[in-house]
């Protein structure tokens, strides 16, 4: 329980967000705890893999803060043109579909109810998308989410630990931001991501497999996914099974089967399991890396 209450302590922890007296319970606790070590190990090298969330927040009356300016551009991809606004803090939208520049500033304005023109886009947002939709690891790009409530930065905050090339379910990333019970709100959040690709919504799965609903549809879903080198045809073999985890012999672990560990269970270790109650009874303890618990 005590490991609990530090582990959601870890991510504010590490943004340096809470009071000296937190700070001092929780490298306390870090002495003591391995397993919060590194746990809080595998954050700071999200942090530093992964773009930079503007972490400024509405004030108590919802005022959007004001900008110098809102800007806009198109950017050719492997996967057609992609819509990017930018402003001074750096990417607060992206999109595709749209059909001409009248489009996309009426859907600006009211995502993010302020005004936006046309101008170069830099180089840096440019190679970031580009990366990011081409399945490789993203350069650290500054993304503006300054509109957005604290629950859904926080939930967009636990979204970048995902690794790429592999996927979590719903309930996870609700359970992984202290919300356990708040997994229908993080699929509302995922829906709303203003910065998809670079905030990978589309590594998060239904809990029974597949590969889900996503906003421009599964097909690219499945597309992205396969880029980052996800076996989507295994997804979809553990949906129709019913198999939800495998566990290791030589380990006793157990893990999501896209995990990373998991694709290096030799053969005859494999165990396959529905439930964490079935992995308990074989004695199987949870996976440090993709800690399906």
């Amino acid at each position: 329980m005590a490991c609990e209450k530090y582990q959601k302590l870890l991510y504010r922890f590490n943004d340096n967000e809470l009071t000296e007296n937190e700070r001092a319970k929780v490298r306390a606790h870090l002495r003591r705890c391995s397993t919060c070590r590194k746990k809080l190990s595998v954050l700071k090298q999200t942090a530093r893999q992964m773009p930079v969330l503007s972490s400024r927040t509405r004030s108590k009356t919802h005022s959007t803060p004001k900008a110098s300016g809102d800007w806009y551009s198109t950017i050719d991809t492997s996967i057609g043109k992609i819509w990017v606004g930018y402003s001074t803090c750096g990417i607060s939208l992206i999109t595709l579909g749209l059909h001409n520049s009248i489009e996309f500033e009426d859907y600006y304005q009211r995502r993010l109810h302020r005004s936006v023109r046309q101008r170069v886009i830099p180089k840096l947002y440019v190679q970031a998308v580009r990366k990011a939709v081409s399945g490789k690891n993203v350069v650290n790009a500054p993304l503006d989410l300054s509109v957005l409530s604290s629950f859904e930065l926080t939930i967009l905050q636990c979204l970048k630990q995902i690794p790429l090339g592999e996927v979590r379910p719903y309930h996870w990333l609700a359970k992984e931001c202290g919300r356990p019970k708040a997994a229908r709100a993080v699929g509302t959040v995922m829906a709303r991501n203003p910065i998809p690709f670079l905030l990978p919504c589309h590594r998060v799965t239904p809990a029974g497999g597949g590969v889900g609903n996503y906003g421009f549809g599964s097909a690219l879903k499945r597309a992205l996914l396969i880029k980052e080198g996800v076996s989507v045809d295994e997804l979809d073999k553990w949906a129709r099974s019913g198999i939800r985890f495998v566990g290791c012999k030589s380990t006793n672990t157990y893990c999501y089967p896209v995990c990373r560990t998991a694709r290096r269970i030799h053969a005859k270790d494999r165990v396959f399991l529905r439930t964490i109650e079935e992995a308990h009874q074989a004695g199987f303890l949870s996976c440090p890396h993709c800690r399906p618990e």
